[in-house]
């Protein structure tokens, strides 16, 4: 059970490390964030578009990787998705899970 815990603990330390090592190579890495077009095309959603998984780790970047609520709230002020019902109505389950 403790180990679960840890393994857990550590895997939530390596995607904010991730994440951190991703959006820190941008100047503005809300516009500027770029995939790997041949892995991105393999999981990508044919709900979730690029614009959303682009502002999914900004949020976590700014937010902290594990704080879905503040995500959302992000996601609930950001001009860019003020018509997109979609992500708007995301919870924070579905958003750990896409990220």
């Amino acid at each position: 059970m403790i180990e679960r815990g840890e393994s857990h603990i550590q895997t939530r330390i390596q995607a904010k490390e991730l994440i951190a090592t991703k959006c820190q190579n941008f100047k503005n890495p809300k516009e500027d964030l770029d995939f790997n077009m041949v892995h991105y095309n393999k999981s990508r959603s044919k709900f979730y578009s690029l614009d959303h998984d682009k502002f999914l780790l900004y949020a976590c970047y700014l937010e902290g990787y594990g704080n879905w609520d503040r995500v959302r709230a992000l996601i609930k002020k950001e001009p860019l998705f003020k018509f997109d019902h979609f992500i708007k109505s995301r919870t924070e389950s579905e958003l750990h899970k896409r990220v």
